[in-house]
């Protein structure tokens, strides 16, 4: 059974429920460990719903990302190196904060064998060309092996992927356009990609369709 962070915070800290989550990621479900990796950055405060949520449930303890980037960026890496489903691989980085201050202190990114999760490892690094060039080989990629990629979900049932025509925007289920695919450009998907996921899902928006502009604009293919 998945523990509940409600639960877990009435007896640990938000660290420790950290940890104990983490934990309990087994890579042998990829909806339940879904769940566990939300869990997990909820009360790291690195959760979209962290800010309004935790104060209620741990408000000692406050609901900003934890002070010490150890206490979690060395965790969620792991995380995407051992898991065995891209979807889980591609959350845990896409968790982590902008990172150019500290560049790669935690891990450099040929240490992540996945290449999507790589390519947004690059972004959080700030790394430009870097992203660019690693982009393409995941275009490639996608081309072989007849799929997409998983890049992230922002809070406007929308999928973000590569896949064989490159960057592209899913938009989700139970609109008129559910199934559409729409381009994006590169410089589109590092910016989104620098979004912080822990802003609330309104500011995360308003953010995205800064990058994005008007969907209507774009023909699917």
């Amino acid at each position: 059974m998945i523990a509940h962070p409600r639960d877990l915070l009435k007896e640990y800290t938000r660290l420790e429920s950290f940890r104990i989550l983490i934990a309990s990621i087994d890579g042998e479900d990829e909806i339940s460990d879904q769940i566990r990796v939300e869990y997990a950055l909820f009360v790291a405060g690195l959760h979209r719903s962290s800010r309004a949520n935790l104060p209620v449930l741990r408000p000692q303890e406050g609901s900003a990302p934890f002070d010490n980037l150890t206490d979690y960026v060395p965790a969620l890496l792991e995380v995407s190196r051992q898991s065995p489903f891209q979807k889980i691989r591609a959350m845990a980085i896409n968790a982590l904060p902008n990172l150019e201050a500290v560049g790669t202190a935690y891990g450099a990114p040929e240490t992540l064998p996945d290449i999507a999760a790589r390519a947004i490892y690059l972004a959080k690094l700030n790394e430009h060309a870097l992203f660019t060039e690693t982009l393409m080989e995941l275009r490639k990629q996608a081309e072989s092996f007849r799929t997409s990629y998983f890049m992230i979900i922002p809070p406007l049932t929308l999928t973000y992927l590569v896949d064989k025509q490159g960057p592209c925007i899913a938009i989700g289920p139970g609109g008129p356009d559910d199934g559409q695919r729409l381009p994006m450009t590169h410089q589109e998907l590092f910016e989104s990609l620098r979004v912080l996921a822990e802003l609330p899902s309104d500011e995360q928006a308003q953010r995205f369709q800064a990058i994005i502009g008007s969907l209507r604009e774009r023909k699917p293919y």
